[in-house]
């Protein structure tokens, strides 16, 4: 990749940051940020994602993604994640090629819904909210990713975590209420609390009855609750918080997709 001119990469970020003050909603700042990283960086793709704790909630990606490649990631390929559990970890931006073995960054690269295998330089940027991580910006590179470039996105996305706060974005210091369920039981909980029969749960994920049966008891287990309005209640309640409600999200040209931490 063409090294970047730091000076000149500083005064367009420092531009992108004051334009950015006037997004309104997760949506209008995921796609304003996308656009720009387009022209700073001239990445393949771009992705922005939020995260309720530990769940992804929501993914911004330019339409270069594959859709239902990225869906299954968000719903369930996350857990398995190492450079996200790195991020996690330093809070610092991760390549993921520097991390994993050529043909382990390429699957990655491929889990994310790259649809070309050469993009395994996708870089991962932390969103940061009270100390902890938010999200992520995820940008796929065919080449390597220069330092300016790996420290420019830092910066980026820096900028975006500032205004997510100003949203209402950020880490709680109460306790996630949906915090011990696993991402299969968090979505069959969200599917729970929509009013969805065990019948049709098990229709809309292709598993068997018993096995959403199987799932609810165990959510309810992990929550100590004793029935499925109860699980329906506490769902309703953790959507209340403003990092899982009114999204705005209606983003002309990009793929939007609802992660595990999303009904």
């Amino acid at each position: 990749m063409e090294e970047r001119d730091p000076s000149a990469g500083r005064r367009a970020l420092g531009a992108v940051a004051v334009r950015m003050r006037t997004m309104a909603t997760f949506c209008d700042l995921a796609a304003f940020t996308l656009h720009e990283i387009g022209l700073l960086f001239h990445p393949v793709g771009a992705a922005l994602e939020i995260h309720d704790r530990n769940h992804p909630l929501v993914c911004i990606a330019s339409e270069w993604f594959d859709a239902a490649v990225l869906h299954r990631y968000l719903m369930t390929g996350f857990q398995h994640d190492p450079c996200l559990a790195l991020i996690r970890e330093t809070l610092s931006p991760v390549v993921i090629s520097d991390v994993l073995a050529p043909r382990q960054a390429r699957e990655l690269a491929a889990a994310y819904g790259c649809p070309d295998a050469s993009s395994r330089h996708t870089t991962l940027a932390p969103l940061i909210g009270d100390g902890e991580m938010l999200g992520v910006v995820r940008v796929a590179f065919e080449r390597e990713v220069s330092h300016t470039v790996r420290e420019d996105l830092g910066l980026l996305a820096g900028y975006v975590s500032v205004r997510l706060a100003h949203l209402g974005f950020s880490r709680s210091g109460t306790p996630d209420p949906l915090g011990a369920l696993t991402g299969r039981q968090l979505q069959v909980a969200h599917m729970v609390a929509r009013g969805m029969r065990n019948a049709e749960i098990a229709a809309e994920l292709g598993v068997s009855i018993d096995g959403v049966k199987k799932h609810v008891k165990l959510a309810l287990d992990a929550l100590d609750l004793v029935n499925r309005a109860e699980l329906a209640a506490v769902v309703t309640r953790a959507a209340s918080n403003p990092a899982t409600s009114d999204l705005g999200c209606d983003p002309v040209g990009y793929h939007v997709l609802k992660g595990a931490g999303q009904g």
